[in-house]
């Protein structure tokens, strides 16, 4: 801790990197080695633990490689089972959901020619409550199997194409991970499924048929349940989900057919986008330029104004589908009208169903804002001419006996870019717990002589409005 704390003051930093050499840090058994907390993203207090391969910096599997050895003869829980109705129109995929399936199912499941299931399985493990991943997935269609999927290992780099293993209009609407079998000509963890039709479940008569599914966990604890399906012989009545299972995709007519449109079309215009190629889509007021590779499929794109706005600087635009996972950033490019005396302050920003605004950040210049985006959604341009707040329960002249000093900060849109901590003009170290955005400095690590000081505290939010607070204490 010395040598950490040596390093956070000669950088004036207090977060820093340190790459330890191997045998630097020997612990014992029975040696505490952390403590539980809840500063970070976690959900509860836990102690991280990962082991990773070197030169390619991918999480190891400790439970499966033997490096940890369990008991486990719990088999997987499998939740729920998704089947979604496919079809293609212009050669764009099309997804509906059909029918959520809690277990026990019963009865026969109408589908149309074509589907696919989304699954929603856990594993359990002796010793936790933990909900753990599971290990292998399989589905068939009367015992010929059509989908299998091992995990496995994936390195950092191709972490986000788990976007295209679970069904995304549940995730981009804060619902659990549920794994499709359909398998999309994007998704570059293919050489870890085995399928057939592209997972896809095809039935070419009006017979009952039985569909299959299995989990696994890595010591092969297998759960499966069949459902009796058949081909419905006229349309077939698609299940509205109802809250956040809400399939939120765009209804599909005849698009352009035109990878890159180099003049404009009308706001609201459908576009085709092959999922393989650079796209760039061009309407008054907006472009948004798209890298290759960037959607798992096909898809039908389009971008237009919302029947509200925000302020006078644009229009609220609602780009693209939010059930479309978006691999790589897009660049947008806002057309607006922003004064020069707050071209510092324009930021774009998300803007919620319920009007709430989260900025994303960006450029502006010459009237135009540029911003990267890493979702769809509805955006438009705003300023932050407010400071961030800076709060405190200490008074002015307290006496402290604690061992710490707290400060809350906030900011109400474009977020804290940096902020320091100084005690009689010098830096001091401090910790920041994310989540109740609370500020701690530790007098013990201040070095601080007994008696009186000042503490202040500087914050800079993300559009450069800077706040300050003071306070006099005697320690």
């Amino acid at each position: 801790k010395k040598n950490i704390l040596e390093r956070q003051y000669a950088d004036k930093r207090s977060e820093i990197e340190i790459e330890f050499q191997p045998n630097i840090l020997k612990v014992e058994r029975g040696e505490i080695v952390g403590y539980a907390g809840n500063s970070g993203s976690s959900l509860g207090p836990h102690l991280h633990f990962e082991i990773r391969e070197t030169k390619s910096n991918t999480q190891l599997n400790v439970f499966g490689r033997n490096f940890i050895r369990v008991e486990d003869k719990i088999p997987p829980q499998l939740k729920r089972v998704l089947f979604v109705g496919y079809s293609e129109k212009d050669g764009v995929p099309v997804s509906k959901p059909v029918k959520m399936v809690t277990l026990p199912a019963q009865g026969v499941i109408m589908l149309p020619q074509r589907s696919y299931v989304a699954i929603d399985a856990i594993d359990r493990m002796e010793g936790t409550s933990a909900k753990l991943a599971v290990e292998e997935y399989n589905v068939y269609l009367d015992n010929d199997r059509i989908f299998s999927l091992n995990i496995g290992e994936v390195p950092p780099d191709k972490n986000r194409y788990i976007n295209s293993l679970i069904y995304f209009p549940y995730k981009s609407k804060g619902g659990d991970p549920l794994i499709k079998s359909l398998v999309e000509p994007g998704n570059a963890l293919k050489n870890r499924i085995i399928a057939k039709y592209s997972g896809l479940i095809v039935l070419n008569d009006t017979n009952v048929h039985q569909v299959k599914v299995e989990v696994l966990d890595y010591k092969k604890n297998i759960t499966s349940r069949i459902f009796n399906v058949q081909r419905c012989a006229g349309d077939v009545e698609y299940e509205v989900i109802p809250d956040d299972m809400e399939n939120t995709q765009n209804t599909l007519g005849r698009g352009e057919m035109n990878n890159s449109m180099s003049s404009e079309c009308e706001p609201g215009r459908e576009m085709y986008m092959e999922w393989f190629l650079a796209n760039i889509y061009n309407t008054k007021g907006l472009e948004i330029s798209i890298p290759p590779a960037s959607f798992y499929s096909p898809v039908l794109f389009k971008a237009d104004t919302a029947a509200f706005r925000i302020n006078s600087y644009a229009p609220v635009w609602d780009i693209g589908d939010r059930a479309v996972s978006l691999h790589f950033p897009a660049i947008v490019r806002v057309k607006c009208s922003v004064p020069d005396s707050l071209a510092s302050k324009a930021v774009l920003v998300a803007v919620s169903n319920k009007g709430g605004l989260t900025s994303v950040g960006g450029n502006y210049s010459n009237g135009i804002l540029t911003a990267k985006i890493r979702n769809f959604g509805r955006f438009t341009v705003a300023t932050d001419t407010k400071a961030p707040n800076i709060s405190t329960a200490m008074r002015d002249g307290a006496i402290v006996k604690g061992k710490e000093l707290k400060f809350r900060i906030y900011d109400n849109l474009s977020g804290i870019r940096s902020y320091e901590v100084l005690i009689d003009d010098n830096w001091v170290v401090t910790s920041m717990d994310a989540k109740s955005a609370t500020l701690s400095v530790p007098l013990q690590d201040a070095k601080i002589s007994r008696g009186k000081h000042t503490v202040k505290v500087n914050v800079v939010d993300g559009c450069g409005n800077a706040s300050s607070l003071s306070r006099i204490f005697t320690y």
